[in-house]
């Protein structure tokens, strides 16, 4: 009766969905300040680090929290340009099976099963039903990117949450295209390093599956030649509420965070204040 347990073990363990953690983000470190990422803070319980590779090119980081099923922060560098991509809405077989390949894939072309699919992350029929007051908003916005190829990137699932659509349409889009369009000529930054999050809520959308956060935040590092300016902005994620951001230093913006998340809270890895 040995030999087959064994089996069952190995079979079992060779399963699509059993090896399901993405554990580094040795291969994208370039688009978090001084290659460095945030300290472990911001991390989920199940974690997976995903650096966000289409058509095999990388173009930002993402933090993805499997059990919520949305991420827990994205990092990015900021290069904006004119123009759109089309939305396709992109899954992660990686998050199926590690041996998998580590591109995005739109869900429409992805042949694994919906059911082992959608077992770490969230599909798109999650937010085809979701209440009236939801966007998919985007992490990594796609106004933040230079070329089709990186605007279309940002179109994975991993890297929208259940926005509030008032916030996201209105105050948070102004600070996507005005404020920092703003904060870089004022600073003439070089490059800035973003990192934008989401603070999981108590409340979920599709049956429970995906988190609804309770509050959305970005932070940036501006650097040009050896100085750094920072600022950051908070929103609460609540519908019931009038939409707004609030602008923050950086310390003041982990000040906030840190209630919040019931941890101590270091974006940049205390360089860039």
């Amino acid at each position: 009766m040995l030999l087959p347990a064994l089996l069952l073990i190995l079979a079992s363990s060779l399963t699509p969905g059993n090896n399901e953690v993405v554990t580094s983000f040795s291969s994208c470190l370039s688009f978090f300040l001084d290659n460095t990422v945030p300290d472990d803070a911001l991390e989920p319980s199940d974690p997976a680090r995903i650096c966000q590779k289409y058509e095999n090119n990388y173009y930002f980081a993402t933090m993805y929290d499997k059990t919520n099923r949305i991420p827990a922060y994205s990092a990015y560098v900021y290069r904006p340009s004119p123009g759109r991509a089309l939305r396709e809405w992109m899954v992660e077989p990686q998050l199926v099976n590690s041996d998998f390949d580590s591109n995005m894939i739109s869900e429409k072309d992805c042949s694994i099963p919906k059911d082992e699919l959608s077992q770490n992350q969230a599909i798109d029929s999650d937010y085809g039903g979701a209440p009236y007051y939801v966007d998919r908003g985007h992490l990594n916005p796609m106004v933040h990117q230079f070329d089709e190829a990186s605007k279309t990137a940002t179109c994975t699932l991993t890297n929208i949450v259940p926005q509030y659509n008032k916030l996201n349409q209105e105050p948070w889009v102004a600070y996507e295209t005005k404020t920092m369009e703003q904060k870089q000529a004022q600073y003439k930054c070089t490059k800035i390093y973003a990192l934008v999050g989401a603070v999981p809520g108590i409340t979920y959308i599709a049956g429970g599956r995906v988190n609804y956060p309770s509050h959305l935040w970005a932070a940036a590092c501006c650097v040009t030649g050896a100085n750094r300016w920072s600022w950051g902005i908070l929103a609460s994620n609540n519908y019931t509420l009038p939409p707004a951001v609030t602008e923050y230093s950086l310390r003041d913006l982990e000040l906030q965070l840190a209630p919040l998340y019931e941890k101590t809270i270091d974006l940049f890895h205390s360089s860039c204040y």
